[in-house]
């Protein structure tokens, strides 16, 4: 499995503890379709900037209608709703689950399917 960070910048992220977490790619250059599930690991303020970047709801809102497993934080949740995201059992909270998102990324959640999908 590769494990990449995403982030608003290149430069990557400044973490609770004051340390530096580089990034591999930037959110708007690095589509969700190229990952086989996505984790959104977001403090309370990472939630609220990421809110407001089309970005990053884009990114959401892709993995979401690609019927992706997401992972979260429940500070991400107001991310996910703001993107459209209707959670459902490929949601999985990252506080306690992580082996559960793991265990998704080989597969689907079809069944969200017709909720993405416009009308013909």
């Amino acid at each position: 499995m590769t494990v990449k960070i995403i982030a608003p910048k290149l430069g990557g992220v400044v973490l609770a503890d004051g340390s530096h977490l580089a990034a591999d790619e930037k959110i708007d250059g690095a589509p969700s379709v190229l990952f086989d599930g996505v984790a959104l690991v977001l403090s309370e303020d990472g939630a609220k900037l990421l809110t407001g970047e089309k970005a990053a709801l884009d990114f959401v809102s892709d993995a979401y209608a690609h019927c992706k497993a997401i992972g979260h934080t429940k500070e991400a949740l107001a991310l996910l709703d703001k993107a459209g995201a209707q959670q459902d059992a490929f949601f999985v909270g990252l506080e306690k689950r992580v082996d559960d998102l793991i265990s998704k990324l080989s597969t689907r959640e079809w069944a969200r399917e017709v909720k993405v999908k416009l009308p013909v």
